[in-house]
């Protein structure tokens, strides 16, 4: 394979510059991308049991995989501009093609990932709080469960499905395992639903208060307990972060579609 000599300043060695600067911004975004996508996965992974869908995970998945397929092919376009060889940047079309089909997928499926953020999931929400948190431990589905709300109640500050709604764990399976205490020994909410815990005295007023929440719905207010509901927190996560997403690959979009058109005006100019 060698390099073809052109004269300097001709169309077809600016075309190659072009394709090397837009390579070069593919390397970059994929690398970010890559990024973001692992971040989701490890970081934000209770986000799928939470609300009971796949689809930020299967997002996530096809972020990564689009990252690491626009690094691998950065090379490739590199490649192909400073060889001038028609294989590969017909190759190289082909995949970005394809890449962009795969990221087209992917806005899709964090746009019905955001409609999918309502009532229905909410439901789904009270019912899992409600029947599979922190019981039963052993079943490897009440454990994700119960990981998922603990995980989002400790970072995203919130407690139980919707705002002063502390009452649904007094409905739950897991209030029932304390039933053989005294009323003012048993804890209404669970640690996670508690801001600072690290001291007896703010996990005690956090989880057992009977002057205000969490043992009323109004009354006394209590510093130590997260009065956001997780329903409101998380719609408000994945609303804000998927606009982030669309929006950078609204971005990514356009970068390939040049990198398809350039490929091309190179491939046609070389003999």
């Amino acid at each position: 394979m060698s390099r073809l000599k052109q004269e300097p300043g001709s169309c077809v060695q600016c075309v190659e510059y072009i394709m090397y600067s837009i390579n070069v911004l593919f390397f970059v975004i994929g690398g970010v991308t890559v990024g973001i996508g692992v971040w989701i996965i490890y970081d934000k992974d209770y986000m799928s049991p939470l609300f009971g869908t796949e689809l930020m995970t299967v997002s996530a998945y096809l972020i990564v995989a689009g990252g690491v397929s626009l690094v691998l092919f950065s090379f490739v376009g590199c490649m192909a501009a400073f060889y001038q060889n028609k294989s590969l940047l017909l190759m190289y079309f082909v995949v970005m093609l394809l890449m962009f089909l795969i990221l087209v997928i992917g806005g899709i499926l964090a746009s019905i990932f955001r409609s999918q953020v309502r009532d229905e999931i909410r439901e789904y929400m009270k019912r899992s709080l409600i029947n599979h948190y922190d019981v039963d431990l052993d079943k490897k589905y009440n454990r994700l469960i119960t990981d998922a709300w603990d995980t989002a109640q400790k970072e995203l500050h919130c407690c139980a499905v919707d705002e002063h709604s502390w009452n649904l764990y007094k409905g739950s399976e897991w209030y029932k395992k304390s039933a053989g205490k005294q009323l003012y020994e048993r804890a209404l909410v669970p640690e996670s639903c508690c801001e600072k815990p690290d001291r007896a005295y703010n996990l005690e007023k956090c989880q057992k208060s009977q002057q205000g929440p969490p043992g009323k719905t109004s009354g006394q207010f209590n510093e130590f307990l997260h009065y956001r509901g997780c329903y409101r927190a998380g719609r408000d996560f994945v609303w804000e972060f998927s606009g982030y997403l669309i929006g950078m690959g609204f971005g990514i979009a356009i970068v390939m579609i040049a990198g398809m058109v350039f490929s091309l005006l190179l491939f046609r100019q070389i003999d």
